[in-house]
């Protein structure tokens, strides 16, 4: 190309007249008329190449002309290609945009069902991806992708400033590998291999970048580079864990620096394995727990049970609160709260294991008031364990979507 060529800004169509702006810099190879689908070749005067007329303008949100700043750089649209591909009878399409940046060069955008995905050619030696089954993993300079498909595509609309000379009966068959928000592909056609990296563009950053207006398509499924994002659900689930960690931190405490009080304490009898102990409750709603224990030297004989009933006196008149109870290798102690003050009666009966058994060996029984209960926090550091654990399982659910699709 002479001098005088590359300076040029725009021509007119050799074909129809109209105006093409030329925006691409020198390694445009071809120009393809937006009004009547010539093709001209950037280097050879502009000469008509081929025309395709009536081709179908894919759908997407950019046009030739549009400036905006991607990944830091400001990037032109300069041309538009359409493409497709045919997966077991059904078409899907999709939209690349040539871009260009004075300082960086060449790039494209790609528009697929809502979604856009920046891309950039790289060079270098890189793994072979023949015979790749969905979701092997693959490390491609120090990252790990995971193969996601291979297709051919075709293409079917051409507009503007492209780097090759461009032609509808062009065919590429395409290998992608995802790692999002970023993924790497490998094109190959009848002329080379071409080796792009890609990182996924939000939505809101291509509207920012390119200061569009308008709603954008609704997205149709989860792309393949597509990241899981929830901010404010991250924002509350890290939240959660720490709340978590301290209500932990804090029934310990509760549990080592209140040890209550005992208001009774007894054995059973060895020969009828029976035990009645009465105690005061100074108030009301009193949080009480009975635990047992074996003497110390007694060899456990199995599984032991103890019946337990409590009973409030009040002027002469039993009433039992409902505690009923089995101990089991005395390994938790029975809990309640007496709603109301006085005296109480608990009675502890040791019952055989079965018919003909012996009575259970004595057993120490404790009544303890004014322990503090760490059950609320219990609960409290489930609630925060679940809003965190939401979070876990709502990203697996988003990545378990994403191949399935």
């Amino acid at each position: 190309m002479n001098d005088a060529a590359s300076a040029l800004t725009a021509i007119n169509c050799v074909t129809c007249g109209a105006s093409q702006n030329l925006l691409g810099g020198h390694k445009v190879k071809s120009v393809t008329c937006g009004h009547c689908g010539a093709v001209m070749d950037r280097h050879n005067g502009f000469i008509l190449l081929q025309q395709y007329r009536g081709m179908p303008r894919p759908d997407g949100p950019l046009s030739i002309g549009m400036s905006g700043v991607l990944n830091g750089v400001k990037q032109t649209v300069i041309g538009i290609v359409g493409l497709a591909t045919d997966v077991d009878g059904e078409t899907y399409r999709w939209t690349d945009y040539q871009l260009f940046s004075p300082t960086h060069g060449y790039s494209w955008l790609t528009w697929n069902n809502g979604h856009a995905v920046h891309s950039r050619k790289v060079r270098g030696d890189f793994p072979n991806f023949e015979g790749r089954y969905r979701m092997e993993r693959i490390d491609v300079r120090g990252r790990m992708f995971r193969f996601v498909e291979r297709y051919a595509a075709r293409t079917t609309f051409l507009e503007g400033e492209l780097t090759w000379r461009a032609r509808l009966s062009d065919r590429t068959n395409v290998a992608e590998l995802a790692a999002a928000p970023y993924g790497f592909s490998a094109s190959t056609s009848d002329v080379e291999v071409e080796h792009t990296q890609q990182s996924y563009i939000s939505r809101d950053d291509l509207v920012m970048a390119f200061d569009l207006s308008g709603p954008l398509p609704a997205k149709s499924n989860i792309h393949p580079i597509e990241p899981f994002v929830a901010p404010f659900h991250w924002f509350l689930a890290k939240e959660a864990v720490v709340f978590a960690a301290l209500s932990i931190v804090i029934a310990i405490a509760f549990s080592i620096s209140s040890n209550g009080r005992v208001v009774a304490e007894g054995f059973t009898d060895s020969d009828t394995g029976l035990l009645t102990m009465a105690f005061e409750s100074p108030r009301s709603n009193e949080l009480t727990e009975l635990s047992a224990t074996r003497p110390s030297g007694t060899a456990n004989a199995g599984r032991d049970y103890f019946n337990v009933a409590l009973t409030q006196i009040s002027l002469g008149v039993h009433r039992k609160v409902g505690l009923s109870a089995e101990w089991e290798d005395y390994a938790n102690p029975v809990g309640l709260r007496l709603e109301e003050s006085g005296q109480y009666r608990v009675q502890v009966k040791g019952v055989p294991s079965f018919k003909g058994d012996p009575i259970p060996l004595p057993v120490k029984v404790t009544v303890v008031q004014g322990r503090a209960s760490v059950i609320p926090l219990g609960w409290l550091t489930m609630l925060f364990g679940l809003i965190g654990f939401s979070y876990v399982a709502r990203k697996f659910l988003f990545s378990v979507k994403r191949w399935k699709e």
